[in-house]
């Protein structure tokens, strides 16, 4: 794994462990991929943990890695060759539509923050640089793949990303890690998954899963990561990570 400067990967980097900030939901993406019987999808995957940590807890699992910012895209697939994994990384956007659409991108590209963020909503605040991109949707492109387990960070665009595969949802009822930053992300998402039997569980970092109702932000937190499960968390051994035991 190379260091870029992410807060997460020099953690990982310099001390070659799970100690950096998302410890409870590296747990949790190992033993879930580690049961995955079809693809495995890291969207919005970055410089490619995710997707590093599938492919290591199960060998034999297809993963994809989608990353349209192609500065990052780079490092994504220097990661990859570097562990020496067989995974596609896609340079497109997934959406609720296939063609081009504008992303939104920093300043400054080169920053140990803000050069790992941009997004296809204005509203996430970069506005300082714009370009196309393509997106596609996973339904028309994976029609005929079946589909274990999709992390999904896209910052502010989950709404939409989803609305995109929910031919896939219906049919393979993937468990789903999803980043969720405010309550009107939350509760649509709750909206569309809670009707194919989903059930939530919101991370907090080092300390274990929370079973709710529904997804929504855990208190004193701005975001995160929430395992939406369709089945129960024991089938991945999950009992292990609930806050608490």
């Amino acid at each position: 794994m190379f260091s870029y400067g992410d807060v997460v990967e020099n953690s990982l980097f310099w001390s070659s462990d799970r100690r950096g900030e998302d410890t409870t939901s590296f747990q949790a993406w190992e033993r879930l991929a580690a049961i995955a019987d079809g693809m495995i999808l890291d969207i919005g995957a970055n410089t490619g943990l995710y997707a590093l940590l599938a492919k290591a807890a199960n060998p034999d699992a297809t993963v994809k890695a989608f990353e349209p910012v192609k500065r990052i895209a780079k490092k994504l697939t220097r990661n990859i060759v570097g562990n020496g994994y067989d995974i596609e990384v896609i340079e497109k956007a997934v959406s609720d539509k296939n063609g081009v659409a504008t992303f939104h991108d920093s300043a400054d590209p080169d920053s140990s923050t803000n050069g790992y963020s941009a997004s296809l909503e204005n509203s996430f605040g970069f506005n300082d640089r714009s370009y196309q991109v393509d997106v596609v949707t996973l339904d028309s492109m994976l029609a005929d793949a079946k589909v274990s387990l999709i992390k999904l960070d896209v910052e502010l665009h989950e709404v939409s990303a989803l609305r995109g595969m929910m031919a896939i949802i219906d049919r393979d009822r993937p468990s789903i890690l999803i980043e969720v930053i405010n309550e009107e992300i939350a509760e649509e998402v709750t909206r569309m998954l809670k009707p194919f039997g989903y059930e939530f569980y919101p991370i907090e970092e080092k300390k274990g899963l929370h079973a709710a109702s529904r997804l929504r932000p855990l208190p004193g937190h701005n975001f995160n990561n929430i395992a939406c499960l369709p089945h129960l968390v024991r089938d991945a051994d999950l009992s292990q990570l609930m806050a608490g035991a």
